[in-house]
């Protein structure tokens, strides 16, 4: 039986790299299902939450020994990576941010009239 895989998105967690979070994804799967033992690991990069979904999808680990865990809620996820609800502030950083900069360039364009700057 494979034990349950706990992992808690937190300000607190530490960061993984997004030059090579994939791998250490894979490795992270591979150890765990080896070991064979309950883990828990906090983080704090939301593209390490997306590299876990794709571990999924892939077949890596079954969503059934998953857990997604933000503010002591946990999050169920499904057999092709996606969680059913998403708090808010649960990795939606990138997501911000890129709402604003759609904002901003807008805004400039309006500004300036549709022309881009160089």
């Amino acid at each position: 039986m494979i034990e349950i895989l706990t992992i808690e998105y937190s300000p607190n967690g530490i960061s993984i790299s997004d030059f090579n979070v994939v791998e250490f994804a894979r490795t992270f799967c591979k150890n765990h299902n080896e070991f064979n033992e309950d883990a828990i690991y906090v983080v704090s990069s939301e593209i390490f939450i997306d590299a876990m979904k794709l571990m999924i999808v892939e077949g890596l680990i079954s969503h059934e020994d998953i857990v997604f865990v933000y503010n002591n809620e946990k999050l169920k996820v499904n057999y092709l990576g996606e969680i059913e609800r998403y708090p808010s502030g649960f990795c939606d950083a990138g997501q911000k941010i890129l709402s604003n900069v759609i904002k901003e360039r807008i805004n400039k364009r309006r500004r300036n009239k549709g022309s881009i700057e160089s």
